[in-house]
């Protein structure tokens, strides 16, 4: 007669396969896998019997049988598990782990229900630095970061769908979703949820944008700038790619290292915002040559778009204000400086600027 520990030894070796198919980007034969493995784990957690000494064998057994179905995507036969491991005797820190089990294969269960998904390729964010705590940081700075990234998926999907910069997509494909952060020094997760009724362009998926995203960062570290213009094919995806990196860059006081993790690398953007050009002498038209430099403090007051370029007004301490022209690929950038206070660099004349550089100011 097969035994408790042979039919959970052999699940934990079908499981292993489903890790190692899953990272190898075989979705398919792990969710098989993980299914066989449910299997033997839930026929040996029915060989435990129903009583307090059987703890805490019993209740491990249908958490890692409900854990195999969530990963099969048997939604049905997890909550079945979950509910069969609460109703024992489980230690509180089994139960926890069974209730926020339940609690993630709700929001699953949800998903479908409204026939989105998703997709299981994901952007690890770390952060690390004098303002960071172990799973604690500012507001502000983790807001940069995730606005930027939401940013770049947003265009960087736009562009390998061929879309004009300016345009907008006829159909939103993607929302993006935000993981807990990790022990540590302060880790997020970034993940892709496909819409509800939006189907995926033939070969198109999370895992070729997040590997474009990583590409684009790793060069913008590296300052291959002739590589990245190449990339991202125009002036206005290289400025606002830049530029959102630029953003979530460290500033070597607060923050010091922001790593970016997915299925298939690593980047270290170790160099400091301040280091990262955003627009380039060589990129300002004859007529902007002609004009002088200009360096204004004030607060970013009203915005305007209009074609390919936006408007923001800038009013000083005495009250004087002065018009930025700002090109598209730069506008989610300065709009989120929008009401507070900066340095403006830029050229022009009287109070016509066209924006190079800007700066925040406590």
């Amino acid at each position: 007669m097969t035994t408790v520990r042979e039919l959970h030894n052999k699940a934990m070796l079908l499981a292993q396969e489903a890790i190692i198919a899953k990272e190898q980007g075989d979705r398919e034969n792990s969710e098989i896998l993980a299914r066989q493995a449910c299997q033997l784990e839930e026929q040996a957690a029915n060989m435990v019997p129903f009583s307090e000494n059987s703890e805490p064998t019993r209740s491990i057994l249908y958490k890692s049988a409900a854990s195999l179905a969530y990963q099969s995507k048997d939604f049905d036969k997890a909550n079945r598990l979950i509910i069969q491991g609460l109703s024992g005797f489980p230690p509180y820190q089994i139960e926890e782990e069974l209730n926020n089990l339940f609690d993630q294969v709700r929001f699953e269960r949800n998903l479908r229900t409204r026939e989105a998904f998703i997709d299981s390729d994901a952007i690890e964010i770390t952060i690390k630095g004098d303002s960071v705590g172990s799973g604690i940081i500012p507001y502000s700075e983790l807001k940069k970061r995730i606005d930027g990234m939401v940013s770049i998926f947003d265009k960087t999907t736009l562009r390998l769908l061929q879309g004009q910069f300016g345009t907008r997509l006829k159909q939103k494909l993607f929302e993006p979703l935000i993981e807990a952060p990790k022990a540590g020094s302060f880790i997020v997760g970034m993940k892709l949820e496909v819409l509800p009724n939006k189907q995926l362009p033939l070969l198109f998926n999370a895992e070729i944008v997040i590997n474009e995203i990583m590409l684009g960062i790793e060069r913008v570290n590296n300052n291959d700038e002739v590589s990245l213009r190449e990339q991202m094919g125009s002036n206005d995806y290289y400025s606002h790619f830049v530029s959102m990196t630029q953003e979530m860059a460290p500033d070597g006081k607060k923050i010091n290292l922001v790593a970016f993790t997915s299925r298939n690398k690593t980047v270290n953007l170790t160099r400091n915002r301040d280091d990262i050009p955003i627009v380039t002498i060589a990129e300002t038209d004859k007529e902007q040559e002609k004009e002088t430099a200009i360096v204004v403090e004030g607060v970013l007051d009203y915005a305007n778009s209009q074609n390919k370029k936006s408007e923001m007004g800038l009013t000083t301490d005495n009250n004087e204000q002065y018009t930025i022209t700002v090109d598209a690929g730069l506008e989610d950038y300065v709009r989120g400086y929008y009401k507070r206070y900066v340095r403006i660099y830029g050229t022009g004349i009287n109070k016509q600027i066209h924006f190079i550089r800007l700066e925040e100011l406590d």
